[in-house]
């Protein structure tokens, strides 16, 4: 790990936001709400904004298409700050570097197996995801709601429902952040607590840089289980494939939590990755 990876790592910097071609790899465009008339966003679909007046984030995966540009333009004009991308990996970026209120997703994005990337994004986020198909058939509606979306609509769309329930899925993300917050992880003596950003093994402190805070909790939430060193990098580090840093990440954190006495370890399955595993 360089001087630069370490200074990134402990200062919790995990989007390099003056790094323009870190912004082009992830096709991932802000959208100010609209002033312009519909003829201007007709020819101006898809407009960056240094300053956004709307405080509610939705993700909008979908197609560079025309239905695209409807829904960026219902939502600007809602005053919803719009973020657009256009395939898993930006989708992932996006979700990890500004964590949107809301996702709509398309079902229809080319080459890419949508009910599988509606089961992953779940499995990132509990932010209310709303799947958007423009095939009617029930089956692909129930495979949709079975991988994780809250709700789904098919196209073409009808603006005001799409707000509608856009509406609704706000609500009943504020009701259960109100209520719940995100739950506590506990593996063993450990306990993590990913809104907090805090983590403790029995009554002791573990003090970790925000990578190796995320890897534990990514761990965490499949303790037991094997975690691939692909899918690890695509959580933590999307924009690269080094396994020489997920290594050393993995390195420092097994010197931190065995210096904790009865504390989880992590097992790595030769090849495939790695698995945390409570002590016993």
């Amino acid at each position: 790990m360089n001087e630069t990876e370490r200074h990134d790592d402990d200062r919790g910097g995990d989007e390099a936001a003056g790094d323009p071609d870190q912004h082009s790899r992830m096709l991932t465009l802000r959208h100010a709400p609209s002033s312009l008339t519909r003829d201007d966003r007709d020819e101006r679909p898809f407009l960056t904004a240094s300053k956004t007046m709307a405080a509610t984030h939705v993700l909008v995966i979908h197609e560079n298409t025309a239905i695209a540009t409807r829904v960026v333009a219902a939502l600007s004009d809602a005053q919803y700050t719009v973020d657009t991308a256009h395939d898993a990996r930006a989708a992932f970026a996006a979700i990890d570097a500004r964590r949107p209120d809301t996702v709509l997703l398309s079902l229809d994005l080319p080459g890419v197996d949508t009910i599988e990337l509606c089961r992953r994004l779940r499995s990132r986020t509990r932010t209310p995801l709303i799947a958007i198909s423009a095939d009617r058939k029930p089956a692909r509606t129930l495979a949709a709601l079975d991988a994780g979306a809250d709700d789904h609509l098919t196209a073409p769309l009808s603006m005001p429902e799409l707000l509608a329930r856009l509406r609704v899925a706000l609500r009943h993300r504020r009701e259960l952040a109100s209520s719940v917050g995100e739950a506590v992880i506990h593996v063993g003596t450990l306990r993590l607590d990913p809104e907090g950003h805090a983590a403790a093994v029995g009554s002791r402190v573990l003090t970790l840089t925000p990578k190796e805070f995320r890897l534990l909790v990514l761990l965490a939430r499949n303790a037991d289980r094997v975690v691939a060193h692909d899918a690890i990098l695509e959580s933590i580090w999307p924009h690269s494939k080094s396994h020489d840093t997920l290594r050393l990440h993995v390195s420092q954190l097994r010197k931190k939590l065995a210096q904790m006495a009865d504390a989880p370890s992590i097992v790595t399955e030769a090849g495939v990755g790695y698995r945390l595993r409570a002590s016993v």
